[in-house]
């Protein structure tokens, strides 16, 4: 309800259309029942809803060309980060920790638990990046920025150790 909740007011406040994209093929049932069929009938034909899974390769042209990402599993948020899309993680507890990447990557605010956070919550920062685009879009290259540090950084570790082993 609240994903749904999300999409039709971005629908509704943007014109901006919306695609709906399954990260796995379990999950394409439930995009249909649970989320496109319970969308408000002005707002369907501005979302489109894949119904068959997709490649990596697929993914990414689409995200390269996407505003923004939101999503409940981060695979599909790391791969849009990567190509400078804001994204936002509406994760679930369930996930564990692997939702903390985006916090320890300095975009906290641009996670939430999806349990506890109320969609109005979330329309809000997703309201803040489309109203502040180039910011949103410094903000997804800094933390890509911070990701590239630190595998710098740990590769220097390897090499040093490599060495030493040499």
């Amino acid at each position: 309800a609240k994903t749904g909740a999300v999409i039709t007011n971005w629908v509704r406040k943007t014109g901006q259309k919306v695609l709906i994209a399954p990260e796995s093929v379990k999950e394409t049932k439930y995009g249909r029942t649970m989320l496109y069929d319970t969308l408000p009938d002005d707002v369907k034909p501005r979302v489109v809803f894949r119904d068959t899974f997709w490649s990596a390769d697929e993914a990414m042209s689409v995200y390269a060309r996407a505003h923004t990402v939101y999503g409940m599993e981060p695979h599909s948020l790391i791969m849009a980060l990567a190509l400078g899309v804001p994204v936002i993680h509406a994760r679930s507890i369930w996930h564990g920790r692997k939702g903390w990447m985006f916090r320890d990557i300095g975009l906290n605010e641009w996670l939430f638990d999806i349990n506890t956070t109320s969609a109005d919550t979330m329309n809000t920062t997703l309201m803040q990046i489309h109203q502040n685009y180039p910011q949103a879009k410094e903000k997804a290259r800094m933390a890509m920025q911070v990701v590239a540090d630190r595998q710098k950084a740990s590769m220097q570790v390897v090499r040093k150790l490599v060495k030493l082993t040499s």
